[in-house]
């Protein structure tokens, strides 16, 4: 028998105070109840926390292993690749990883060098240059036909005037760039009142 029973029966007084003595056993009881989930609870996500800590301190480790195996392989590999240009600096000498990382720097440095050199080169030539300035002349003036397209003759004339050939793309500019960007107005014999004028 609970010991709430007993104490019901051994309790004497009037049916009214047994319903107050029972309804706070049951209020007792349910509190009781109420705490022991609450513990019941706090111990669980207590066992979680503790679990997920101790993974984390199993794994860290694994993961640290796991970057310094690829990084070691990565400079093997770099070693490997560069293992002609490491026996000219350094013959029968055992590198450390800072040695290599150091000497393929330099190395790729070497090699982008002159790449750029190149470019510098290709960039200030004036053959290129001057293709570039008549290609963009070209394509504004096919821009200022197509936006006043009344003339079709005159469209037709000035592509042919202007048109990009080898020779143009290809000759210099002391070749008289002036006879491709000149015209004549004889040459257009365009109507006045239809000509476009920028004032």
């Amino acid at each position: 028998m609970a010991p709430s029973s007993v104490f019901l029966e051994q309790h004497k007084g009037s049916p009214k105070e047994k319903n107050k003595v029972r309804d706070v056993i049951s209020l007792e009881q349910s509190m009781t109840l109420s705490v022991y989930k609450y513990c019941r609870a706090i111990l669980y996500v207590t066992y979680v926390v503790m679990r997920c800590l101790l993974l984390l301190q199993l794994r860290k480790p694994i993961v640290e292993k796991m970057r310094r195996d690829r990084i070691n392989n990565s400079i093997e590999q770099l070693k490997l690749l560069l293992e002609k240009e490491f026996h000219k600096q350094q013959p029968n000498v055992k590198l450390e990883k800072a040695d290599i990382l150091e000497m393929a720097v330099t190395y790729l440095k070497q090699q982008a060098l002159p790449i750029t050199n190149n470019i510098m080169h290709q960039t200030n030539s004036p053959h290129i240059e001057f293709s570039d300035g008549y290609n963009r002349c070209f394509n504004e003036v096919l821009s200022f036909l197509s936006i006043h397209q009344n003339q079709k003759s005159t469209e037709v004339r000035l592509l042919n005037h202007f048109k990009p050939s080898e020779d143009v793309t290809m000759s210099s500019p002391s070749s008289s760039p002036s006879r491709f960007c000149h015209i004549k107005p004889s040459d257009l014999s365009i109507n006045t009142n239809t000509l476009w004028r920028p004032w």
